[in-house]
């Protein structure tokens, strides 16, 4: 390795004063030594370690495993039918519940913590046709629906995300689910590719036919 000096000198003119600068120029040729070029690397792949950790997300243990409960819930109704034989929907003919998502370790110990994605079919954000199901918040434990600002599968909203409680590795929801018609429904929870997963069964036990409407002669 070569170091050099290169000094440099500038002259001008003000005011009918000749005036002139001296710089210094610290060149340095070749390589480094083969410990600092060393030292160099195992910084690089350091600071590219850091950056990866700083994009991934936390992994779960192997056999972890989310549980829905109620796994399976089958409610018995009466439909109401048109002329044409056709179920009658009523929006405000309902029944809520609480759903709890609990996310354990390979030894049943709870995960708390982590966030867990919650998927419904047959719900505004993931159906075409009206939600039959919705999810709800229980922003205030209070164990009832308050109102739409608890709802969270909506037409705009997204998936919802809940975490997991520190100690209890588990979170309660309440879903609501319509009674008007008979027809099976599922909730999804996801965490990092682990999957839970519970049934709400409406089944017809007896219909009501609306009368014909009387036609005028």
């Amino acid at each position: 390795m070569t170091i050099g000096i290169v000094v440099r000198r500038s002259c001008g003119h003000d005011d009918g004063k000749r005036l002139c600068t001296t710089s210094r120029l610290v060149r340095v040729r070749g390589k480094l030594s083969s410990k600092v070029n060393l030292a160099a690397k195992y910084l690089f792949i350091y600071s590219a370690v850091l950056m990866l950790s700083s994009c991934t997300t936390e992994q779960l243990p192997i056999g972890a495993h989310l549980i829905v409960s109620p796994s399976e819930h089958t409610i018995k109704i009466i439909e109401n039918r048109d002329a044409n034989d056709r179920c009658m929907l009523n929006p405000d003919y309902y029944v809520d519940f609480p759903v709890v998502i609990t996310l354990l370790d390979v030894n049943e110990s709870p995960i708390g913590d982590h966030d867990v994605s919650v998927y419904l079919d047959f719900a505004a954000n993931t159906f075409s046709g009206y939600g039959l199901l919705a999810l709800y918040k229980d922003a205030n434990g209070n164990g009832v629906v308050d109102g739409d600002e608890e709802l969270v599968s909506g037409r705009e909203d997204n998936i919802a995300v809940v975490s997991t409680h520190s100690l209890y590795g588990s979170e309660t929801l309440l879903l609501r689910v319509n009674l008007s018609c008979s027809f099976k429904g599922s909730i999804t929870a996801i965490a990092n590719g682990v999957v839970g997963k519970a049934s709400i069964l409406v089944v017809t036990e007896g219909v009501i036919d609306e009368p014909d409407p009387e036609v005028e002669t």
